[in-house]
This record gives C-alpha cells, sequence and structure tokens, in this order.
C-alpha cells in the first residue's frame, strides 16, 4: 500500500512540474493540454502557411512508413506537395542559421524566428537565394519545391521546433484554424 509520505512526495513532484510547465508556457508563449495530439498548441502570433499554392499535406507528424530508403518512420515534420518550383515562403520573421545541402534533406534552409523557435523547409530544388546571417521576413519567398535529398516527389517538408534545436513539434500546432 502506498503511505501518506509516499503520496505527499509525489503531490510535490506534480506541483513542482505544473510551475515548470507554467514558466515554460509563459516565456515561449505556448500552453500544453491534454488534447490527444501533441500537447503543444501555439498561442502567438499565427505563423504563415510555407506553401501557399497548395494546401495539402501528403505525410503528417508523427509515426509512418518510410516512403523511401534514407527516409525516417517517424515523420518529424509534415510534407506539403506542389510543382517543382512552386513559392516557398518564410512561415515567420527570422534569420537564416543554416542553408546547404544534406544527402536525405537535399537543399533545405534553417530559419530561427527568436523565443527559441525554429522552422525548416527541406528537399528545395536548388540552393536557396537567402544566406546563412541573412535576416528574412514573413512571407518572403525563401526558396523553391524541389525533390532533392530522399524524396519520392516534389514537395516541401516543413519541420518546427520549440524550446531547442532538434525538439520537433507537430507543426499543426501554429496553424489552429486550419492550414493557409
Amino acid at each position: 500500500s502506498i503511505k501518506k509520505a509516499e503520496i505527499q512526495s509525489l503531490e510535490a513532484i506534480e506541483q513542482a512540474q505544473a510551475a515548470q510547465i507554467a514558466n515554460i508556457e509563459a516565456s515561449y508563449r505556448v500552453s500544453f493540454t491534454m488534447n490527444g495530439g501533441t500537447g503543444l498548441v501555439y498561442s502567438g502570433e499565427q505563423f504563415l502557411w510555407p506553401c501557399p499554392s497548395s494546401s495539402n499535406i501528403s505525410s503528417y507528424y508523427g509515426p509512418r512508413v518510410a516512403p523511401t530508403a534514407g527516409a525516417t518512420s517517424y515523420h518529424r515534420g509534415i510534407d506539403i506537395p506542389a510543382d517543382d518550383g512552386t513559392e516557398i515562403e518564410a512561415a515567420e520573421s527570422g534569420t537564416v542559421i543554416e542553408s546547404e545541402y544534406n544527402d536525405s534533406r537535399g537543399w533545405y534552409i534553417l530559419l530561427d524566428h527568436g523565443n527559441d523557435i525554429y522552422t525548416r523547409y527541406q528537399h528545395m530544388n536548388s540552393k536557396s537565394p537567402i544566406n546563412v546571417g541573412e535576416v528574412v521576413t514573413k512571407g518572403q519567398v525563401i526558396g523553391y519545391v524541389g525533390c532533392t535529398g530522399s524524396c519520392t516527389g516534389p514537395h516541401v517538408h516543413y519541420e518546427v521546433w520549440k524550446g531547442q534545436k532538434w525538439n520537433h513539434i507537430n507543426p499543426s500546432a501554429l496553424y489552429p484554424g486550419g492550414y493557409r
């Protein structure tokens, strides 16, 4: 049986975690809810959809069957299919911190939006016209849809990181009213 002291200890841990969550929510303008999804709901300014000409999603965030060799079975972003050469826009203003080629990601660009929010746009048809260190504005064209790296057809793979690099969140959390 659980002793009173053990229950009190667990309650103290729960209260400390609730305080930590409240501090994170306040500093990053987000709220955590138990909604059956990622639990992360962005409550700041709405991000723009990165590929205005397409509201389709061909692969959602989360577990999946890897579509090709070199692709992961846990999808850390969403895939937005569009014609080769279609414009990709910055979802929010930020600074370019990476713009390069990777065998898996193809040509990609990574933006730092401040407040520990990052977005990455992968499989572009060529190197981005924007260079590392440059500041981009919300809605600015940062590249063009392609199929470089490990990919099965032209699309932009769109990732959002929160809190630190590589801490992926479901991009859907940034679009509470739907896409576009």
